[in-house]
């Protein structure tokens, strides 16, 4: 029957091992019926995991008019499921309204088929057509599952979560107060984002009922609540209650609600609270697994602490954990980002010791850092190891712009300290490196000479920008007019020393 394995001559005659093509035609469809009778079922299930849903219809064509009524109920079952089954839920809801037409509604929601109207709506449906559907089965309340229910209740809560919560009670009405009705019931109040009552709901859930389930869909309605709200820091204590609750009934939890629990604490403030839970989770073993698990525990904590801008805390647990490349790249980042160059410089030096590489990616973000922070000796190594990160044929396209953009980030630091010889230098190895400056590169060589009284190079850039077609904008021809004027204050200077009379030609 159905929901059985399907036999292996079905198999072979469907191809669901490489066969070739299923014939599609009614007298080969009626010779298989012919032979195996009893196998109808079957074929629709394999037609229904193949996708081919025009099979699907064609066997329940050949089927229908030979099934005595008392057994249509179940046939139209069947082939709706296998329609949802090839993702067909719209004609697996004209076939189910087909049936409807033709039964009386007691034998409609009897024959189960009121559940799977429900379930297709459920997952493709609007909240007014699941609400329907809930309405009407009202009058056969056995017919609708409690993970019917449950299903629809998840459905709203995407939707409507108050609606949602209105059919829990209902649920209530019929005595299911089952684990999935309360996981569902937490996750419409996280999609209100009213942390207290899924931990009030938490609370009412009977001591037997709370397994792992029921613990593990409490942590995902608060892991939800923390991405939508300004103050998670109620949620990441929340989270962090329900881990040591988990571990203290012996059913502890795995990696994957680890790492929303620390992610969510980070994010919180609470990076102590994050690291104990690392710390927690070394203590389970020593296994091989586990250490790998445990490994990236320590890369997700580190992630967080970077994301959520906490460089001490990062740099703190690079000291207790095992020596990783990624570890020491995520505390890098995080140093960067925050504006820490002296600690940056220190962790590339640590990793050079240990042979650790540095991703390009990485060395982009120490070139912004070291220019901001007016540090260009280390800015210019950063660019160095970059470029010597990336192979020469993939300087073209969008890496060729990202390599313009690292030039122009350090010329900028040149500016800023005043090094114009190394600024015009640095333009000039460009081209041989397969780097094309751009207009901002230019720009940036050009302020750089203006602000060391050099306005010669500076009209000689302006030049060498026409010549080879880069179009200069308002801000290049503001640097060259800068140049003029500058140079023509050079010159009045030298010609006429006294103070009085250069102030009035200018």
């Amino acid at each position: 029957m159905w929901g059985q394995s399907v036999p292996s001559h079905l198999k072979r005659l469907y191809g669901c091992h490489g066969a070739s093509k299923v014939v599609q035609c009614p007298a080969a469809l009626q010779e298989l019926f012919e032979i195996f009778p009893e196998d109808r079922p079957a074929m629709l299930q394999v037609a229904g995991e193949r996708g081919d849903w025009r099979q699907v219809l064609a066997l329940h064509a050949q089927s229908v008019d030979e099934t005595p009524f008392e057994e249509k109920g179940e046939l139209y079952r069947n082939t709706a499921t296998n329609l949802v089954s090839a993702q067909q839920w719209n004609r697996a809801l004209r076939l189910i309204e087909e049936f409807r037409e033709q039964c009386s509604p007691s034998q409609f929601w009897e024959n189960r088929i009121g559940g799977l109207m429900l379930s297709v709506y459920s997952r493709w449906g609007s909240w007014p057509e699941i609400l329907q559907v809930l309405q009407e089965g009202q009058t056969y309340p056995d017919t609708i599952t409690a993970s019917d229910r449950c299903e629809a209740m998840l459905a709203l809560a995407q939707q409507d979560w108050q609606r949602a919560l209105e059919v829990m009670e209902m649920s209530r009405g019929f005595g299911e107060r089952g684990k999935e009705t309360y996981i569902a019931g937490m996750n419409a109040w996280a999609s209100g984002r009213h942390w207290e009552k899924v931990f009030d709901m938490f609370r009412e859930i009977e001591e037997t009922l709370k397994d792992k389930d029921v613990f593990e869909g409490a942590l995902s309605a608060c892991y939800k609540l923390c991405r939508s709200d300004d103050n998670p820091a109620p949620v990441a204590a929340a989270m962090s209650f329900l881990i040591r609750e988990m571990c203290g009934r012996s059913m502890p939890p795995s990696d994957r609600y680890r790492n929303m629990a620390m992610m969510v604490n980070a994010r919180a403030g609470y990076p102590e609270d994050a690291l104990r839970l690392l710390l927690e989770a070394q203590e389970l073993g020593t296994s091989e697994v586990e250490s790998s698990s445990f490994r990236r525990l320590c890369q997700n904590c580190m992630r967080a602490f970077r994301q959520a801008g906490d460089w001490r805390h990062a740099l703190l647990l690079l000291e207790e954990i095992p020596e990783d490349p990624y570890s020491f790249e995520e505390a890098l980042k995080a140093c960067a980002q925050c504006g820490e160059w002296q600690w940056s410089v220190e962790l590339v030096e640590q990793m050079q010791a240990r042979y650790l590489p540095v991703q390009q990616a990485t060395h982009a973000s120490l070139v912004t850092t070291y220019s901001n922070a007016k540090q260009w000796k280390p800015a210019l190594w950063s660019l160095e190891e970059a470029e010597r990160s990336t192979p020469a044929e993939r300087r073209t396209g969008a890496t060729a712009v990202n390599m313009v953009s690292l030039y122009n980030k350090v010329i900028t630091s040149f500016a800023k300290e005043g090094e114009w010889r190394r600024a015009l230098q640095l333009l000039h190895e460009m081209p041989g490196k397969q780097v094309q400056p751009d207009v901002v590169t230019y720009g940036a060589v050009s302020t750089t000479c203006n602000r060391a009284r050099h306005y010669l190079y500076s009209l000689q850039l302006h030049e060498d920008m026409m010549q080879k077609d880069i179009n200069p904008d308002v801000s290049s021809f503001k640097t060259a007019v800068a140049a003029c004027r500058g140079k023509m204050q050079l010159l009045l200077e030298a010609a006429k020393p006294g103070q009085k009379r250069r102030q009035k030609l200018l």
